[in-house]
């Protein structure tokens, strides 16, 4: 095949020098497929939930497709185990290419998969057989944050990787990690260059081992097996039919459930301010009714979950971005070209308005796609170094939070006025955003309560930077719609009420504890006697805010928890008092240290902690000082002592629900 197409291209460069183009055209495009069909064909597959992977993802598709490799981006929610060993478009003439399975997959919360992949993680961790993943070629790239959870830091990349090893698959290059934490985009560019170098190299991708095993399961078919072979094999042909039945089952059980493809456009019952009016923030209580919208698919939750929340963008800011830009507003958009994010065809400004993201901060990958339409040789110029340069990129984008809007602004030779799709390419996907339901589902079960610190504030620039989701839910009025969907956590009570509970949190780190405490408040007051109440488990609670008088969140409810004994309260307002208090300072105070001592190690209780990084990581400081001087353990053993916390069933007792 490669001599042939080296003659093909000898004639072509004959063909050209005697200038008869039509030849040249119809040779060019024949060599090209026969280039194709020779070499590799590569499937990119995304795991998503905030658009970051599927961005790499997109990207890594532009890399391979530059190589005349065929390629195509797939959902994960869409994924199906044929997949695996098949190219993208019409099966290519005999030989077929070498097809390399590219898993581009972040890990969301506490080591869970995201909202699009949990039924693709469903099969390969309990479903799939190694008739159906042996002898595939694979490469993964992990996203975690290791600050955020440094316990379960790529826990989806390594189980894709652990599980395709052990069903047969064969991994071209080494597993890389990207960490949101430092600079993700360097560590994805840097993984992806070696990807690269390794499907250009024209050695075999297959490992002689890998190669062996994958003939020893291909060259000869097995016999048809008996009932009984077959109940004992989960590798036999037979098995893997009913595998993929099973999971063709699942998903059409699965197609009136209610996620991130299939969202409910719920009814807003309740938008409240909870900061007092002289607040310089904002903090609203948000109510979703479940059941009147859900009559033909059902919703429920859990006390614990989260709510999905599918933003739009606002209307009046989109509209001027199309007119800074000089776009057909009813250019019809096809979906087939932008198959990662649209599930149908629509208009530019349906797409604008519900599909990419024009208000957050993009990526350094989104301004190297700018640059390729600014007309100015000074905009594309000082673009390239904003995309190039992470010292520039994070001093004049990421510091001052500019987002496209802006960012056309800056730049006003952009314009996409003749190529509307490319301005699409160039812009992240508009991800949904997860709030923990405030509710309990006990109490509530058709009801879900959030609650939303709504994201304002003025960059150094002096812009007023707007986030995305929260701007959009503060717009919501009683009797509007707005697409939600429920994500399950690991984030549980104890199974017995018996057991203490011990919740962290600052700001609306509250959320799910106001859930937890509102159930076991309930249980308690459902007892059969009063003997059996008082056996239930202590309920504490420290809790951070800025200052009393403004954002003591829900203090009208807590209070009267803690007036019935339902809860016992530690607040820690950080800006009260000359020195600043945070809620781990609250924890060292002796009194409570004593505590938290008591119920760990005495009753066993488990511990919750919900609110940002920085709070997460002081807790579990304080956590370890609490645990050395009651304990009167060293630092090292006090460290593994809480450690050891996390273990067992789901997350353990001590579980963390912490973002950037």
């Amino acid at each position: 095949m490669l001599r042939s197409i080296r003659v093909a291209a000898s004639v072509l460069r004959t063909v050209v020098a005697n200038k008869e183009p039509l030849q040249a055209l119809w040779l060019r495009r024949r060599l090209a497929t026969e280039a194709a069909a020779a070499r590799r064909a590569v499937n990119v597959f995304f795991g998503s939930q905030t658009g970051t992977a599927m961005g790499f993802a997109q990207q890594l598709a532009r890399m391979t497709q530059k190589r005349d490799f065929p390629t195509r981006v797939i959902d994960l929610a869409s994924f199906e185990p044929q997949m695996l060993h098949e190219a993208s478009g019409s099966p290519p003439a005999p030989p077929p290419p070498e097809i390399v399975n590219v898993f581009v997959t972040a890990t969301f919360g506490k080591g869970e998969p995201t909202s699009n992949a949990v039924s693709f993680h469903r099969w390969l961790t309990s479903e799939a057989t190694s008739a159906q993943v042996g002898g595939a070629l694979y490469a993964v790239f992990g996203l975690g944050q290791s600050k955020a959870y440094p316990e379960r830091y790529q826990a989806m990349g390594k189980a894709v990787e652990r599980h395709m090893n052990q069903l047969g698959a064969s991994a071209i290059i080494e597993r890389g990690e990207g960490d949101d934490a430092d600079d993700i985009e360097v560590d994805f560019d840097t993984w992806a260059e070696r990807l690269m170098a390794r499907l250009d190299s024209e050695a075999p991708l297959r490992t002689q081992a890998a190669a062996a095993a994958a003939a020893a399961t291909t060259a000869t078919p097995p016999s048809p097996p008996t009932p009984s072979e077959a109940s004992a094999s989960g590798s036999s042909p037979s098995a893997e039919c009913v595998v993929t039945r099973r999971v063709a089952q699942q998903r059409e059980l699965e197609r009136d459930v209610v996620d991130v493809r299939n969202p409910l456009p719920a009814l807003v019952l309740l938008n409240q301010q909870l900061h007092s009016p002289q607040s310089p923030g904002s903090c609203k209580l948000i109510q979703f009714d479940l059941a009147t919208a859900s009559l033909e698919r059902p919703i429920s939750y859990e006390t614990g979950d989260y709510l999905g929340v599918l933003p739009n963008n606002p209307f009046d800011d989109v509209e001027q971005l199309a007119r800074d830009l000089r776009i057909d507003m009813h250019y019809v958009v096809q979906q087939s070209r932008h198959s990662a994010v649209l599930r149908r065809n629509c208009t530019m400004r349906e797409a604008l308005l519900q599909y990419y993201d024009v208000m957050s901060v993009p990526r350094r990958s989104h301004l190297r796609l700018l640059a390729l339409h600014a007309s100015s040789a000074a905009d594309r110029e000082r673009l390239e170094r904003l995309a190039t340069s992470p010292e520039d990129y994070q001093r004049v984008v990421a510091a001052q939070h500019l987002s496209m809007i802006d960012l056309m602004h800056l730049f006003p030779s952009l314009g996409f006025e003749y190529e509307p799709d490319a301005l699409l390419e160039a812009l992240p996907p508009l991800m949904p955003r997860f709030y923990s339901i405030a509710s309990s589902a006990t109490l509530s079960p058709e009801v879900a309560d959030l609650l939303v610190s709504v994201v304002r504030f003025q960059t150094p620039n002096g812009r007023l930077h707007h986030g995305v989701c929260s701007n959009f839910l503060d717009r919501l009025r009683p009797g509007d719609r707005a697409p939600i969907f429920v994500k399950r956590s690991l984030f549980r009570l104890p199974p017995d009420p018996r057991t203490p509970i011990i919740m962290i949190g600052c700001g609306t780190g509250l959320a799910p504890f106001r859930a937890f405490i509102a159930e076991r408040a309930h249980l308690r007051r459902s007892a059969s006697s009063d003997a059996v109440a008082r056996e239930h488990g202590r309920n504490l609670l420290f809790l951070g805010c800025r200052r009393r008088q403004y954002d003591f969140l829900c203090r009208d409810e807590l209070e009267r928890h803690v007036a019935a004994g339902h809860l016992d309260l530690v607040t820690a307002f950080a800006f009260d008092q000359p020195d600043t208090i945070f809620v781990q300072h609250r924890m060292l105070e002796p009194n409570n240290s004593a505590l938290i001592w008591s119920l760990l190690d005495k009753q066993r209780a488990n511990v919750y902690v919900c609110g940002n990084v920085a709070m997460g990581r002081g807790v579990f400081d304080a956590l370890v000082e609490i645990v050395a001087s009651q304990g009167a353990m060293s630092r090292e053993a006090a460290t593994q002592y809480v450690m050891q916390l996390q273990e067992g069933d789901s997350c353990g007792r001590y579980q963390t629900d912490v973002f950037s």
